[in-house]
């Protein structure tokens, strides 16, 4: 019964730091201004509030439309 007990603890813990470092990267982010935190362009990218995939590729990736 223990073993389990602490199994689960461990798992939540884990959790519980993979959350919080995703928010307190994300909270980062805006405060510099970055639109879209996973988005490799997100400072030059031509979306006003929001990255959208297509913007992206239209701007920055021309080689991409012929495909």
């Amino acid at each position: 019964m223990l073993p389990r007990l602490i199994g689960r603890i461990i798992v939540l813990i884990m959790i519980a730091t993979v959350v919080g470092l995703s928010l307190l990267k994300i909270s980062r982010d805006r405060k510099n201004g970055v639109k879209c935190s996973g988005c490799p362009y997100s400072k030059t990218c031509g979306a006003n509030t929001t990255c959208s995939d297509n913007s992206q590729f239209t701007t920055h990736n021309s080689q991409l439309k012929t495909l």
